[in-house]
């Protein structure tokens, strides 16, 4: 008799203890849209290129390089002048 009560308990306990309601879901979760996303990520990756562009100078400074800089930014130094004649 006690074998048939420990079972039916068990019995009970899987039919009733995984119960899940499902109108209970959290559906309210809606995906930031891009104007936000921007409106929080380009002021810190403007301060972060900033900050990358004075460690650039500095190292150049610091190590005397006379460097130039292209309109996107590239830096580059000439380290000796060819002899032959420009391709074109």
């Amino acid at each position: 008799m006690q074998r048939f009560f420990i079972a039916v308990v068990l019995v009970c306990f899987s039919l009733f203890g995984c119960h899940h309601d499902q109108q209970q879901e959290d559906t309210s979760f809606a995906p930031p849209n891009t104007q936000e996303v921007n409106k929080e990520l380009i002021p810190s990756q403007k301060m972060y290129i900033k900050q990358e562009t004075d460690e650039i100078n500095q190292y150049i400074n610091v190590h005397k390089y006379n460097m130039q800089t292209t309109g996107t930014g590239i830096h580059y130094m000439i380290y000796s002048q060819g002899k032959g004649s420009m391709c074109k």
